[in-house]
């Protein structure tokens, strides 16, 4: 099984297995998109609510990622 962790998250979001994802924000826009993968840096990102998107054995997964302020 494929496991995003953790949710919310501030710094990185970690995949179980290597993957291809985009991180795509409320607006539909592409923020990133990488090949072979299993983190994404999301630190410099805007807080808020993004969808990522993971391509894996020919499907497509969608996960909602909250980006949380840092203290």
């Amino acid at each position: 099984d494929l496991v995003t962790y953790p949710n919310p998250t501030s710094d990185y979001i970690y995949v179980s297995k290597k993957v291809n994802v985009k991180l795509i924000n409320l607006l539909g826009d592409v923020i990133v998109s990488k090949k072979d993968v299993s983190s994404l840096n999301v630190s410099k990102l805007t807080p808020g609510i993004y969808s990522l998107m993971i391509e894996y054995k020919n499907a497509i997964i969608n996960v909602k990622i909250i980006k949380q302020w840092v203290l």
